[in-house]
């Protein structure tokens, strides 16, 4: 009888071992499951820089070629002056280093943020969007596969807002 006894209680200590080692092991991975979780949602994004000096009627022009274009979708409009309060922003205290910049005077264009389906060919959208009149860049994430290394390494907190 005692010895049925002191199996019953090694049984429990090996199931309750092995239950805090999987605990252990499942919370240790939860960074990485998050940071790939992102990964995925921002992985096909991508920042359209405009030119300089656009009337109202040449960003309203990109805006539709934009939206031709299969797969793309617009998330975000971001004038020159709201990137020039972003940047302010993101400086924190020093943001007032800015101050001396006005909305006609800065190096901060306006954007558009997109996403791009991830059923098209994600470069050949690229492709499109760099040859549509008045696009002076896109920026998105060179190395998509590998993106959620970065966010491990720079923290989540850094491209939840992308």
């Amino acid at each position: 009888m005692k010895k049925k006894y002191i199996i019953g209680i090694v049984l429990a200590i090996i199931i309750c071992a092995c239950a805090v080692a999987f605990i252990i092991v499942f919370k240790a991975n939860e960074p990485v499951r998050e940071a790939k979780k992102l990964a995925e949602k921002i992985k096909n994004n991508a920042s359209v820089f405009l030119d300089y000096g656009l009337t109202d009627k040449e960003i309203e022009n990109i805006k539709r070629e934009l939206e031709k274009i299969d797969g793309v979708v617009i998330l975000k409009y971001t004038s020159k002056e709201e990137a020039l309060e972003d940047a302010k922003v993101k400086l924190g205290e020093n943001g007032d280093l800015l101050d001396t910049y006005t909305s006609g005077n800065h190096p901060f264009p306006a954007s558009f943020k997109i996403d791009i389906d991830k059923k098209v060919d994600f470069d050949q959208c690229i492709k499109k969007i760099k040859n549509i009149k008045n696009v002076k860049d896109v920026k998105y994430f060179e190395n998509r596969d590998k993106l959620y290394l970065l966010i491990m390494r720079e923290g989540i907190e850094k491209y939840k807002d992308n």
